[in-house]
């Protein structure tokens, strides 16, 4: 998730600046904070009039697949697998080729037997179901706090490589965000570190299995951290984390440079930029969480996930996992926020009782007309 605030001004410009083959800015605006209508309207003419340019351009296909999040390290404790297999199976039933997981530091270094056998049956059931596996670890703060960058590279590294071992993903994606791991961990770490700490741990992997397929992700301001990770032959993709209009620009310049380096390039988590009141003390976890599961904004989720499906394919990318997949299977009129507890249990009742909202339809129809022949093969097969 980027590592910046969002002013909701900035998308009345948005709308031109970030289409991707470059048009005037034709629209001014002077307040630095909207209404929720306004924000509604904004973006959501935003949105149609980029769907609008660029989808008689989007003609190649797609992979598909779907963010567990309730497989999150912060989630899997606590959550029941049943809950979590019906999920799968929602997401099977969509459409989807495969599913991405993020998991930390929780529980391999706690040897947490109950959430890692937790693991190991989830794991099971997505290759039962002739899905493939994403792996996005990252850290959070829940069960473990880090000192410095050495304390945590040691910690990842038996977490990373233990992963790996037990469940041989398709994509592993080595390091994920580094500045928005800054920010979690509460010191800034160089470029360099981030560098070498990404080949150290993709030696490693391949060390323990050279066929999975090692993965590099960044947000549209990480371009200093891309420029590294590029260079670093064992990976094979460059992942991009798409929470912006605005970010597009960046991204269309990585798209590219990435190639040119030899690796493919894919979205690995998106959804559209939340509506918030600008404040002191949020956390940039809060913020785009922020009226994930509200009714209000159902549209506007429709239309992010058909912008972003076009956007992938004109720019012939792997392949697009939406991240907040909570708005699959239930809005509310009120407290939507994605980390709300009330909000999530409601998902949870509304996962038993097979609920699936437009947004869920709207996903497996766009699916339906964009994914890739054999999508269900690992993305590595089906360029042999």
């Amino acid at each position: 998730m980027n590592k910046f605030r969002f002013t909701f001004f900035a998308v009345l410009i948005i709308l031109f600046l970030t289409m991707f083959f470059g048009t005037d800015a034709g629209v001014t605006a002077g307040k630095t904070t909207m209404t929720e209508d306004e924000y509604s309207q904004a973006l959501g003419q935003a949105l149609k009039d980029i769907i609008e340019k660029i989808k008689p351009r989007a003609k190649a296909r797609l992979i598909f697949r779907a963010n567990l999040f309730f497989a999150h390290e912060t989630a899997i404790k606590n959550m029941p697998l049943n809950i979590l297999k019906q999920k799968v199976d929602a997401f099977k039933e969509a459409g989807v080729s495969g599913v991405d997981i993020n998991m930390g530091l929780f529980p391999w270094l706690d040897m947490d037997k109950e959430a890692m056998a937790k693991y190991d049956s989830l794991i099971d059931y997505i290759r039962q179901l002739g899905l493939t596996l994403a792996l996005d670890p990252a850290y959070s703060y829940v069960y473990h706090k880090v000192t410095d960058f050495k304390d945590w590279t040691g910690k990842a590294e038996i977490a990373w490589t233990e992963m790996a071992r037990r469940y041989r993903p398709d994509i592993f994606v080595v390091v994920h965000e580094p500045t928005t791991q800054d920010m979690r961990m509460g010191f800034e770490n160089s470029v360099q570190d981030w560098a070498r700490f990404t080949e150290r741990i993709a030696r490693k992997i391949k060390e323990i299995s050279p066929h999975i397929r090692l993965a590099a992700g960044v947000h549209a301001k990480e371009y200093g951290h891309f420029k590294e990770f590029v260079k670093i032959d064992l990976l094979d993709y460059i992942s991009f984390d798409v929470y912006s209009l605005a970010g597009l620009k960046s991204i269309n310049r990585m798209i590219p440079e990435a190639r040119k380096a030899g690796k493919r390039v894919y979205i690995e988590e998106t959804w559209r930029p939340p509506y918030f009141v600008p404040g002191s003390g949020l956390s940039l976890d809060y913020i785009l969480a922020k009226g994930i599961g509200l009714s209000k904004f159902k549209e506007l989720d429709f239309l992010w996930l058909e912008m972003i499906t076009l956007y992938a394919s004109v720019w012939k990318m792997d392949s697009i996992t939406p991240f907040w997949t909570q708005a699959f299977f239930k809005y509310v009129e009120n407290k939507g926020d994605a980390l709300d507890k009330a909000y999530n249990l409601r998902v949870m009742k509304a996962i038993t009782q097979k609920e699936r909202t437009e947004t869920f339809h709207h996903f497996a129809k766009l699916i339906r007309a964009y994914q890739k022949i054999n999508a269900n093969k690992s993305q590595d097969q089906q360029t042999k």
